[in-house]
């Protein structure tokens, strides 16, 4: 029972590094030139990136941070009675957030999955103007993002079925 929930201790401080770390890929792909339509095909200025997709991210990096402050909110010292009767809402809680971050999780790598291939064709035979040399940039930074999301999402995934085990008394 102690390894189990030191695992998902360290699960869950990995899914905080995973966060900031997404947090920062995320600032740095939505940059100045996204939000401003700046990063488009000539001649016909297609939009690569659509800056309203920046809210799907932030909301998961939110989403993994208050998820992970009340699973450890859970675990802070307070009398017995007082954790008694907070001890239902903390589960219930726990899961709904880990179900919420494990579904956003999987939706942020899909739209990083899309945008990378959407953007592999200018990365890869780009030619050489000034928004389109940036491609390839963009394209490692979505193709990252993707690898982090799923990588969000299946430690979320773990810490869920673990919460729901632990709630049923089989763990």
């Amino acid at each position: 029972m102690e390894l189990i929930h030191g695992s998902i201790v360290a699960i869950r401080i990995l899914i905080i590094l995973i966060s900031i770390i997404e947090l920062a890929l995320t600032a740095s792909i939505f940059d100045f030139n996204v939000n401003y339509d700046n990063f488009y095909t000539l001649p016909d200025k297609e939009i690569l990136i659509q800056k309203h997709l920046a809210w799907f991210f932030y909301f998961t990096i939110i989403l993994a941070f208050v998820s992970q402050i009340i699973a450890f909110s859970n675990h802070v010292n307070l009398t017995t009675s007082a954790r008694e009767q907070r001890k239902g809402l903390f589960e219930r809680l726990e899961v709904i957030s880990a179900m919420g971050l494990t579904v956003m999780a999987i939706v942020c790598s899909a739209i990083s999955m899309s945008n990378a291939a959407h953007l592999s064709k200018f990365a890869l035979i780009a030619v050489l103007t000034d928004s389109q040399k940036a491609a390839p940039w963009y394209y490692t930074r979505f193709y990252t993002s993707a690898v982090f999301c799923t990588m969000l999402a299946a430690l979320s995934a773990i810490v869920l079925l673990t919460t729901l085990l632990r709630k049923r008394n089989f763990c």
